[in-house]
This record gives C-alpha cells, sequence and structure tokens, in this order.
C-alpha cells in the first residue's frame, strides 16, 4: 500500500509474498444449555426524539427496512435494509405533531406497505402510504380521542380493509378507525379502555372469529381486555394484572396451551410480568421477571435456537436492552443486558442479516441514532472494544484476542483508509481490522457460550451462519477472508466453509469493504467451532486486508 412535545421522557434519576495473519476464534457448545444470547451493536442516524420504531419491507426487498416515530420534529424516518443488518441513510417524513407510535400494514392493497403513526400532541393518527421503491406520500389526518399514545393494526371488521385501534391516554378509550376502499378510513368510533390506557396490542383472546384487544392501564397496575364484536364493534370482557407502571406490552405463546398470553413491561417496578391466557379472554396471575432498570417496552422474538419464544426489552434507566430467554410454561431466565443509545424507549424484532436468527431494533429518544443489535457469537466482532490506530501502524492490542503478531485495529478516516462515510455505511463502528506491519500474525479467542443441543446437531436440525465485511485497498492483491471449521470433541475437524476473500476487482479497485456470507448445516458429532480470519498481504510493506463486523450465529429447524 505505502510505506510505513408533549411526549415527555426522562429517567427517575438522572515484496510479492504472501504474508497471512489469522484471527482465530473457538464457539464451545455445551450440551441441552440455554445460554445467554450475544450481539453485536450498530448505529444508523435517524431524527429527533425518537419514540418508536417498527419493522417492515418497504422497498420490496430481501432485507427488512426500519420506521421511527420522532416526536422532536414530527417526522418519520424510514431506513431501507441493506446487506449483513445495515441501512442505508434516513428519509424523512412528515407526521402530526409528537409522533409516538408506529404501525405497518398495506392499507390500499398494492402491495407497498403504508404506515399509521399516533400524534399525541395533535389528537390524530396520521396515514402514510407507500410507494415502489419505499417512498411514502404526503400524510392523511384522521380525528382521535385525546392523546392518542400507541396504534395497531389489525381486520376488525368483515371487510377486507385493515382497520385502526388507537389507545387514548386522555379520554380512557379505544378509537377504532375502520378502513375503506382506497386506504380510507371511517370516522373513530370510541369504547371504554380503563384508566389512562397507554399501550395496545391486538390479538384472538377468546378463541372467537373476531380480533381482540389489550390495553394497559398504567394507574391501575395491570389492564383491560376488549373482545371484539361485529362489525368492528369492542366490549371490555375482563382485566390482568401487573406491576407498577405498566408501560408497554406484546403478546406471544409463552406456554404450551393455545391461549395467547401477554408481556407486560413495568416501567415502575424495573420487570416484565407475564400473564398466561386462558379460555375466554381470562388471564391467570402475573409472574414477575427482573429487567434492567424503568423498562418502556417489550417485544416478543426468538434469540436461541431453542423453541420457547424470547423476550427483548428497552430499559431506559440504564441505556440498555435486556433479553430473556424462555424456558418451559411461560418461565424466562435471567436479563442479559446490552448497551443501546441514550433513552431507548421502543424496541422491534426482525431478521435483519438473513441468518434466521431475530435481531432487536432500538429507538433512542435521546440519541440521534437507532440501535441495531445483530445476533452474534464472536466477541468483538468488529474491534470496537479496542482504541484504533490511527495511521495503521500501531500493535493494537485486541480485546477478547490472544494474539501472536501484528493484526490491528484501525480507524475509519485514517490516511489512505476506508473512510469515515463507509464506516456509517456499515453500521456506525470507529474501527476495523486489519493485518497490520507483521507478516504472519495470529490471534485465538475462546467464545464460552452453549449455542445449540448437541441432541439438535445430531439430529441435523442446526445451520451455521457466517458473514463479514471484507476488503482491501485500491487496486491491491492484499486480501481478508473467514473459514469456519466444525470439530468434534477430539478436535478432529468434520468440515468447514469459506467466507472470501473479496478481490480488487469485486471492489471496482476502490478501497472499500464488502458484505460476504455464506450458511451450511452445521455437521453431525460437532462440539466446537473455530474460526479463522486470514489477512493475506501480496505487495508493498503493509497488509491491507481488511475485515469488520463478523458474525456467526447459529439457527435451529
Amino acid at each position: 500500500m505505502r510505506a510505513a412535545s408533549r411526549l415527555v421522557i426522562s429517567r427517575r434519576t438522572s515484496a510479492a509474498v504472501a504474508a497471512a495473519v489469522s484471527v482465530i476464534g473457538i464457539v464451545v457448545l455445551a450440551p441441552g444449555a440455554s445460554a445467554a444470547p450475544m450481539f453485536s451493536s450498530h448505529g444508523f442516524p435517524v431524527g429527533a426524539t425518537s419514540s418508536a420504531v417498527a419493522v417492515g419491507d418497504f422497498d420490496s426487498g430481501s432485507d427488512p427496512d426500519l420506521a421511527l416515530a420522532n416526536a422532536g420534529d414530527n417526522t418519520v424516518s424510514v431506513l431501507l435494509g441493506g446487506p449483513g443488518g445495515s441501512f442505508g441513510a434516513a428519509n424523512d417524513f412528515a407526521v402530526g405533531n409528537g409522533p409516538a407510535s408506529v404501525a405497518v400494514g398495506d392499507f390500499n392493497a398494492d402491495s407497498d406497505p403504508d404506515l399509521a403513526v399516533a400524534n399525541p400532541g395533535a389528537d390524530s393518527v396520521s396515514v402514510l402510504l407507500g410507494q415502489a421503491g419505499g417512498g411514502f406520500g404526503a400524510r392523511i389526518d384522521y380525528q382521535t380521542g385525546d392523546e392518542p399514545i400507541a396504534v395497531v393494526v389489525g381486520n376488525f371488521d368483515p371487510g377486507s380493509d385493515l382497520d385502526l385501534a388507537v389507545a387514548n391516554r386522555s379520554s380512557d378509550n379505544v378509537s377504532v378507525l375502520l378502513g375503506g376502499p382506497g386506504a380510507s378510513f371511517g370516522a373513530q368510533t370510541p369504547f371504554p379502555a380503563g384508566d389512562a390506557p397507554n399501550a395496545i396490542v391486538a390479538g384472538n383472546f377468546n378463541g372467537g372469529s373476531d380480533p381482540d384487544l389489550a390495553v394497559t392501564n398504567a394507574p391501575a397496575e395491570g389492564g383491560t381486555v376488549l373482545v371484539g364484536g361485529a362489525g368492528g364493534s369492542f366490549f371490555v370482557q375482563s382485566g390482568f394484572s401487573a406491576g407498577d407502571v405498566p408501560s408497554a406490552i406484546a403478546t406471544g405463546n409463552f406456554d404450551p396451551g393455545v391461549d395467547p398470553d401477554l408481556a407486560v413491561a413495568n416501567a415502575g417496578d424495573d420487570n416484565v410480568s407475564v400473564v398466561l391466557g386462558g379460555a375466554g379472554a381470562s388471564f391467570g396471575a402475573k409472574t414477575d421477571f427482573a429487567a434492567d432498570s424503568e423498562p418502556r417496552s417489550v417485544a416478543v422474538g426468538n434469540f436461541n435456537p431453542g423453541s420457547d419464544p424470547d423476550l427483548a426489552v428497552a430499559s431506559l434507566g440504564n441505556d440498555n436492552v435486556s433479553v430473556l430467554l424462555g424456558g418451559a410454561g411461560g418461565s424466562f431466565g435471567a436479563a442479559t443486558n446490552f448497551a443501546v443509545g441514550a433513552l431507548p424507549i421502543s424496541v422491534a424484532v426482525g431478521d435483519f442479516n438473513g441468518d434466521s436468527n431475530d435481531d432487536i431494533a432500538v429507538a433512542n429518544a435521546a440519541a440521534s441514532h437507532v440501535s441495531v443489535l445483530i445476533a452474534d457469537l464472536i466477541r468483538n466482532p468488529a474491534a470496537e472494544a479496542d482504541v484504533g490506530s490511527d495511521d495503521g501502524l500501531d500493535d493494537v492490542d485486541l480485546s477478547n484476542w490472544g494474539e501472536t503478531g501484528g493484526s490491528t485495529a484501525v480507524l475509519y478516516g485514517a490516511p489512505g483508509f476506508p473512510t469515515a462515510a463507509q464506516r456509517t455505511a456499515l453500521g456506525g463502528g470507529a474501527n476495523f481490522f486489519a493485518g497490520g506491519t507483521v507478516g504472519t500474525s495470529t490471534a485465538t479467542q475462546n467464545v464460552n457460550m452453549a449455542a445449540a443441543s448437541f441432541d439438535e446437531i445430531d439430529a441435523r436440525e442446526v445451520d451455521a451462519h457466517l458473514s463479514a465485511y471484507l476488503g482491501g485497498f485500491a487496486d491491491q492483491t492484499d486480501h481478508a477472508s473467514v473459514t469456519a471449521f466444525f470439530l468434534d470433541a477430539g478436535g478432529a475437524t468434520l468440515g468447514s466453509f469459506r467466507i472470501g476473500p473479496v478481490t480488487a476487482a469485486q471492489r471496482g479497485n476502490v478501497t472499500s469493504l464488502l458484505y460476504r456470507s455464506r450458511t451450511r448445516a452445521v455437521p453431525v458429532g460437532t462440539r466446537k467451532i473455530r474460526v479463522r480470519q486470514t489477512f493475506t498481504a501480496f505487495t508493498g510493506g503493509y497488509n491491507d486486508g481488511y475485515s469488520d463486523n463478523l458474525t456467526l450465529a447459529l439457527s435451529g429447524d
């Protein structure tokens, strides 16, 4: 290469010689265990004071996209998904005053998803119709009750058009707006919903043919179930218990029964109440599971290869997302916390990098970015735990890697290396891996976690997904690749697969990193996985093989 609003958000408290550099990680699989999940975190710029996040496919691509309501500038930011869990620049669309919630649905049946946004500062819901390529038309506003704080989409009447239900915190009711042709909506019909409803979810709680609703009532330390009736009507059927200041609600099937269950985030108790459903829209006693400080949002996903649903909880008090893995009979394990942006207030789940594992998106009310957590078994997969070199010449000691050589971490924007703009496109990390100044180097990492049961592996039910951004400098042939080796209990290799390298021609002879991924079945008898990251230099005095954002994830059938 070269010689050397009305939405109030706060905490309760304030030479032509091939030189190789190898980085090796070992993933150890423990039998039958359900270990804490691991994620790598990335950030993408959005509007001001984000209050909610939702997932959809707005451009008809294969990668999920994001929509975020921004209370600080009365917009919705739409970020189109790209390879490896990356997202493009935000496109902002005007909505009503102080948006607090966003939901996705195809209201005009044109296959382009649309948006509904609850605006508590305008007592309205804004509907934005989707366009080809991920754009949206001008908003159309519909009147709701007083201080609409949450919105959900459903089919509440016998028609084929989607409808809206909006929780109105200050008028103690839910507004139902029935959909009509061309994405029009009729006048709201209010239904009593208990004191100060502040979150809402739709589901079939009584086994009938009409969808039902459940809302949380913060003053009552519980919530209300509204059973659906003919023509989009609702009546109060029952209530359920929760903790202090219930602030969010989600539904899933947490036990072996057929009745949907509820998970409620309690901001005043720093926990999540799980309420198991019974016959006729009834619910049993709550069981509380500890989260982090002041949970404000909860979503259901599958974050390990097991069959039991798991929970992701945005905890505003300590700027964390808590993940609770599901167990038998509606139980949940201890929370594992992951740092995100300032004041995380909303969480959504989707498979953003296409590895069949659920990932997490988080709206941060006091940060200018959305946090995206990608499922990953590798520790320090992007060199973000290190202080990157500003010229590539420093021998950085890579955290979580036991090195013998010159592999290093380099700052994006260092002269002659990938730029800061390229960093933003990959998710905002400061550093990337490079081959460094030593001809041959290695580093080893042992990842101590259980990823899947041996029974599942030996039944051929587990796949391994390997991905990374790989690249190099200009037209030079230096490159990087990543290989995963499947080992048996004695350390013998049962098979392997590789991603990369990315050639100079594939990069267009431009200094850059490109996404590469591959999935294959985990061979029977596998008990360990070794991941080797190899940087190879062919010319010059520097090893310009680059890598970033490595992921290794396992998924079950």
